[in-house]
Protein backbone atom coordinates (compact mmCIF):
# COMPACT_ATOMS: atom_id res chain seq x y z
CA UNK A 1 0.00 0.00 0.00
CA UNK A 2 1.06 3.40 -0.99
CA UNK A 3 0.31 6.66 0.90
CA UNK A 4 -0.10 9.99 -1.00
CA UNK A 5 3.55 11.34 -0.17
CA UNK A 6 5.07 8.44 -2.24
CA UNK A 7 2.36 9.02 -5.12
CA UNK A 8 2.58 12.88 -5.40
CA UNK A 9 3.21 12.77 -9.30
CA UNK A 10 2.73 9.23 -10.34
CA UNK A 11 -0.88 9.60 -9.52
CA UNK A 12 -1.33 12.37 -12.37
CA UNK A 13 -1.64 9.81 -14.86
CA UNK A 14 -4.15 7.49 -12.87
CA UNK A 15 -6.96 10.60 -12.69
CA UNK A 16 -6.64 12.22 -16.12
CA UNK A 17 -9.31 9.45 -17.31
CA UNK A 18 -10.83 9.91 -13.65
CA UNK A 19 -11.13 13.37 -14.57
CA UNK A 20 -12.82 12.93 -17.97
CA UNK A 21 -15.56 10.35 -16.17
CA UNK A 22 -16.25 12.86 -13.20
CA UNK A 23 -17.29 15.54 -16.22
CA UNK A 24 -19.59 13.39 -17.64
CA UNK A 25 -21.25 12.97 -14.64
CA UNK A 26 -21.50 16.78 -13.59
CA UNK A 27 -24.91 18.70 -13.64
CA UNK A 28 -23.68 22.01 -14.53
CA UNK A 29 -23.02 21.70 -18.43
CA UNK A 30 -25.24 23.71 -20.72
CA UNK A 31 -25.43 23.16 -24.33
CA UNK A 32 -22.63 24.40 -25.40
CA UNK A 33 -19.76 22.96 -26.99
CA UNK A 34 -16.20 21.71 -25.27
CA UNK A 35 -13.23 22.79 -26.55
CA UNK A 36 -10.10 21.78 -25.28
CA UNK A 37 -7.39 24.55 -25.66
CA UNK A 38 -4.44 21.59 -25.16
CA UNK A 39 -3.54 19.42 -22.68
CA UNK A 40 -0.11 18.40 -21.49
CA UNK A 41 0.66 15.08 -19.51
CA UNK A 42 3.72 13.77 -18.60
CA UNK A 43 5.22 10.70 -16.49
CA UNK A 44 6.91 12.71 -14.43
CA UNK A 45 8.86 10.25 -12.01
CA UNK A 46 11.32 7.45 -13.09
CA UNK A 47 11.32 4.07 -13.93
CA UNK A 48 10.18 2.88 -10.51
CA UNK A 49 6.62 4.91 -10.55
CA UNK A 50 3.70 2.84 -8.92
CA UNK A 51 1.60 4.53 -12.03
CA UNK A 52 2.39 4.94 -15.92
CA UNK A 53 0.41 6.40 -18.44
CA UNK A 54 0.99 6.06 -22.53
CA UNK A 55 -0.53 6.56 -25.72
CA UNK A 56 -3.15 9.05 -24.05
CA UNK A 57 -5.21 11.28 -26.39
CA UNK A 58 -8.27 13.73 -25.61
CA UNK A 59 -10.11 15.42 -28.26
CA UNK A 60 -13.71 16.83 -29.10
CA UNK A 61 -16.23 15.28 -31.22
CA UNK A 62 -18.22 17.69 -33.65
CA UNK A 63 -20.89 17.79 -30.98
CA UNK A 64 -18.66 19.19 -28.33
CA UNK A 65 -18.60 15.79 -26.61
CA UNK A 66 -15.30 14.31 -24.80
CA UNK A 67 -13.33 11.71 -26.44
CA UNK A 68 -10.49 9.75 -23.97
CA UNK A 69 -7.96 7.21 -24.90
CA UNK A 70 -5.13 5.81 -23.46
CA UNK A 71 -3.43 2.74 -21.59
CA UNK A 72 -2.72 2.97 -17.31
CA UNK A 73 -0.70 0.28 -15.85
CA UNK A 74 -0.48 0.35 -12.29
CA UNK A 75 2.23 -1.26 -10.96
CA UNK A 76 1.38 -1.02 -6.95
CA UNK A 77 -2.08 -0.09 -5.52
CA UNK A 78 -3.44 2.97 -5.66
CA UNK A 79 -4.53 3.94 -1.98
CA UNK A 80 -6.31 7.20 -0.84
CA UNK A 81 -5.95 10.40 0.07
CA UNK A 82 -5.39 11.74 -3.09
CA UNK A 83 -5.13 15.26 -3.00
CA UNK A 84 -5.49 17.84 -6.25
CA UNK A 85 -5.56 21.42 -6.77
CA UNK A 86 -7.90 22.75 -9.31
CA UNK A 87 -7.45 26.35 -10.79
CA UNK A 88 -10.54 27.57 -13.12
CA UNK A 89 -10.01 30.64 -15.01
CA UNK A 90 -13.06 32.42 -17.14
CA UNK A 91 -12.12 33.71 -20.95
CA UNK A 92 -13.52 37.60 -20.43
CA UNK A 93 -13.43 39.89 -23.92
CA UNK A 94 -10.91 37.37 -24.50
CA UNK A 95 -8.62 37.41 -21.52
CA UNK A 96 -8.78 33.86 -19.78
CA UNK A 97 -9.13 35.04 -15.86
CA UNK A 98 -8.99 33.68 -12.90
CA UNK A 99 -12.11 32.81 -10.94
CA UNK A 100 -11.22 33.18 -7.52
CA UNK A 101 -14.02 31.43 -5.78
CA UNK A 102 -14.79 27.49 -4.95
CA UNK A 103 -18.45 26.74 -4.85
CA UNK A 104 -20.16 23.35 -4.31
CA UNK A 105 -16.73 21.95 -5.58
CA UNK A 106 -17.23 23.81 -8.84
CA UNK A 107 -14.41 26.74 -9.05
CA UNK A 108 -10.68 27.42 -7.62
CA UNK A 109 -10.95 24.30 -5.41
CA UNK A 110 -8.71 22.20 -3.29
CA UNK A 111 -9.64 18.71 -3.02
CA UNK A 112 -7.89 16.75 0.21
CA UNK A 113 -9.25 13.77 -1.83
CA UNK A 114 -10.05 13.29 -5.26
CA UNK A 115 -11.11 9.92 -4.55
CA UNK A 116 -14.41 10.97 -2.37
CA UNK A 117 -15.53 13.65 -4.95
CA UNK A 118 -18.36 12.73 -7.15
CA UNK A 119 -19.37 10.05 -5.33
CA UNK A 120 -23.20 11.12 -5.84
CA UNK A 121 -23.47 7.38 -8.25
CA UNK A 122 -24.01 4.26 -7.05
CA UNK A 123 -22.31 2.50 -10.25
CA UNK A 124 -19.13 3.45 -12.61
CA UNK A 125 -20.39 4.90 -15.80
CA UNK A 126 -20.96 2.17 -18.36
CA UNK A 127 -18.14 3.00 -20.95
CA UNK A 128 -15.62 2.92 -17.96
CA UNK A 129 -17.07 -0.39 -16.79
CA UNK A 130 -17.29 -2.59 -20.27
CA UNK A 131 -13.79 -1.69 -20.17
CA UNK A 132 -12.86 -2.77 -17.00
CA UNK A 133 -11.10 1.02 -15.95
CA UNK A 134 -12.03 2.10 -11.98
CA UNK A 135 -14.06 4.77 -11.17
CA UNK A 136 -13.47 4.58 -8.01
CA UNK A 137 -10.63 4.84 -5.09
CA UNK A 138 -8.73 2.36 -4.41
CA UNK A 139 -6.95 1.35 -7.71
CA UNK A 140 -5.80 -2.14 -8.13
CA UNK A 141 -2.54 -3.17 -9.48
CA UNK A 142 -3.08 -4.07 -13.01
CA UNK A 143 -3.14 -3.09 -16.96
CA UNK A 144 -6.23 -0.45 -17.66
CA UNK A 145 -7.30 0.47 -21.44
CA UNK A 146 -10.09 2.96 -22.60
CA UNK A 147 -10.25 2.51 -26.03
CA UNK A 148 -11.98 5.84 -27.62
CA UNK A 149 -14.60 6.07 -24.81
CA UNK A 150 -16.49 9.41 -25.44
CA UNK A 151 -18.40 11.47 -22.25
CA UNK A 152 -20.72 14.22 -22.99
CA UNK A 153 -19.54 17.47 -22.07
CA UNK A 154 -21.22 20.06 -23.12
CA UNK A 155 -19.92 23.84 -22.40
CA UNK A 156 -17.11 27.01 -23.60
CA UNK A 157 -16.78 29.13 -20.92
CA UNK A 158 -14.63 28.13 -18.49
CA UNK A 159 -10.65 27.21 -18.51
CA UNK A 160 -9.69 24.71 -15.85
CA UNK A 161 -6.37 23.30 -14.46
CA UNK A 162 -5.47 20.24 -12.26
CA UNK A 163 -2.57 19.87 -10.58
CA UNK A 164 -1.66 16.91 -8.67
CA UNK A 165 1.01 18.62 -7.29
CA UNK A 166 3.24 18.35 -10.51
CA UNK A 167 3.71 19.06 -14.02
CA UNK A 168 0.41 17.70 -15.54
CA UNK A 169 -1.85 20.89 -16.90
CA UNK A 170 -5.43 20.21 -17.90
CA UNK A 171 -6.49 22.64 -20.01
CA UNK A 172 -10.55 22.30 -20.70
CA UNK A 173 -12.96 24.43 -21.70
CA UNK A 174 -15.97 24.58 -19.24
CA UNK A 175 -19.50 26.40 -18.62
CA UNK A 176 -20.61 28.83 -17.00
CA UNK A 177 -22.21 27.78 -13.53
CA UNK A 178 -25.40 30.08 -13.64
CA UNK A 179 -26.37 32.69 -10.81
CA UNK A 180 -22.59 32.10 -9.15
CA UNK A 181 -20.83 34.43 -11.86
CA UNK A 182 -22.90 37.27 -12.06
Amino acid sequence: MLGSTLLNCSLISVLLLGFAAQTSLAHIFSKKKVIIKYLRYGNCGGTFDPVRFTDVQVSTTGDGDLVVSGKLDAYAKIEPPIKAIVKMKRRILGIWTPVPFCYNDFGSCDFDDICSYGRDYTNCPALLDEHDVPCECPIEKGRYILPGAQFSTKGTRWAVQIEFPSPLLIEKVATELEGVAK
